[in-house]
């Protein structure tokens, strides 16, 4: 997570799509994913990673916590949560949703934990985390007499593959929890759950992001030659990296044939030390004994 930067895709797919979440969701093998489906599908992915909470957890730092959607449902099922998230555009949406949950606006590099969690959280973020501080940092956050886990879901690069954005190797990515001390209790391949999301988008931004691109600019250029002149002269180098960034960077990011060959969708459940209860949660709110 670097600098307080606003993700451009993340916030195009909130403001147009409408999406709770800004995450690839779950969707059943088989079902066609219709916009309706989306929502159900982004539900049932918080839904699975809340069953997977270890039983006993009471507290949970959400790492990258997006506009807040999944954070809330974390607290209505009971946990104590916080939420780790620079992006400015993101804060903003957060905490006018969820103004009595505490939020932190640093990269997790930079947060410092004024309290210890049960779980830390990594919703499609693990990526924007360096690896090397990566599990340093869940340990410092982690509470020793808690259940010491981290839930980790995100894509990871296949073997062979140098880059896909952010995306961490996936062997490596095992190595620098093993060698911080965390045992991996748990992990499912969700990958051909995830890529009905990625063809949506792949769809949605061939079909109505780039075209509506064009017409603002073919209309501001008939309207407002002049404008579009000076705007042009001070800040045509901006424009342009935008422009080749919709279309060149959002376009590779959502393509699904891209994404399959370079990438796994993983969830990884690591904890740092012996956990007793061991069994996976049910979703329903932690007990209050």
């Amino acid at each position: 997570m670097g600098g307080a930067r606003i993700d451009l895709p993340l916030m195009i797919v909130h403001r147009v799509l409408k999406l709770d979440h800004l995450h690839l969701g779950l969707c059943e093998p088989g079902q066609p994913l219709d916009y309706p489906g989306i929502f159900t599908a982004q539900r049932r992915f918080t839904e699975n990673l809340i069953a997977h909470l270890p039983q006993g957890v009471r507290s949970v730092l959400d790492v990258g916590c997006g506009v807040g959607h999944g954070t809330r449902m974390l607290r209505d099922a009971g946990y104590a949560v916080e939420g780790v998230n620079p992006d400015p555009y993101q804060r903003t949406v957060f905490t006018g949703h969820l103004p009595d949950v505490p939020f932190h606006p640093v990269t997790f590099e930079a947060f410092r934990a004024s309290r210890l969690f049960d779980v830390v959280l990594f919703s499609e973020s693990a990526q924007y985390v360096a690896l090397e501080p990566f599990f340093p940092r869940c340990r410092a956050a982690l509470d020793p007499a808690g259940a010491r886990t981290v839930l980790v879901a995100d894509w990871f690069l296949r073997p062979g593959v140098d880059k896909f954005y952010g995306a961490h190797p996936e062997a490596a990515f095992r190595d620098a929890a093993a060698r911080e001390g965390f045992a991996l209790e748990e992990e499912d391949d969700l990958t051909e759950r995830a890529l009905p999301m990625v063809r949506y988008l792949a769809s949605f931004h061939r079909d109505h992001v780039i075209p509506a691109m064009d017409a603002a600019a073919d209309i501001v250029r008939q309207e407002a030659p002049g404008w579009t002149r000076l705007i042009r002269f001070f800040a045509g180098r901006t424009l342009d990296r935008f422009a080749r960034h919709v279309r060149v960077a959002m376009t590779e990011e959502f393509d699904p044939e891209r994404f399959l060959r370079s990438v796994r969708y993983r969830l990884f459940r690591f904890r740092l030390a012996p956990y007793q209860s061991g069994a996976l949660g049910t979703g329903l709110a932690p007990s209050s004994a």
